[in-house]
């Protein structure tokens, strides 16, 4: 399913550039992120305003090529849309839920619903607001030119 619109601002995205990811308040340790989500403008914009604050970003477009890369590593963040057309958020979950490998990797479902979700697992709702996102993962707020 693809929209026609982008729900994350160019401006949002302007206020995350970072040049360095060491001042993304990272370190030397990067984070990889993996982003499933069918709708390639939300993949693609959430993907580089992730890159901008100095994650190491994987992004795919279905669940199928999620659970494939996920046969081979193991991802700090996954950023997983619930409603996707080959194979939902949730099959996802449940593929990798036993899995000890995955005990650590910590899991945002995106969604437009108000569906009930495990209280374990973060819940983003679209639209998306990259401030939000950052907000939820604890990550701290972009430095401005006034900070």
């Amino acid at each position: 399913m693809h929209r026609a619109s982008c729900a994350i601002t160019e401006a949002t995205l302007t206020s995350l550039a970072v040049a360095d990811p060491a001042r993304a308040g990272h370190g030397a340790v990067v984070s990889r992120v993996l982003i499933v989500d069918d709708d390639d403008d939300v993949r693609m914009v959430t993907q580089d305003a992730m890159e901008r604050r100095g994650f190491e970003v994987v992004a795919v477009s279905s669940g199928a090529e999620a659970l494939a890369f996920l046969a081979r590593d193991v991802p700090s963040i996954m950023l997983l849309d619930l409603h996707m057309d080959d194979m939902n958020g949730w099959e996802v979950l449940g593929a990798i839920r036993d899995d000890p490998r995955f005990a650590n990797v910590e899991i945002v479902v995106v969604t437009g619903s108000e569906a009930t979700v495990d209280p374990r697992v973060k819940v983003l709702r679209k639209p998306v607001k990259i401030d939000a996102l950052m907000a939820l993962l604890g990550t701290p707020a972009p430095r401005t030119m006034a900070s």
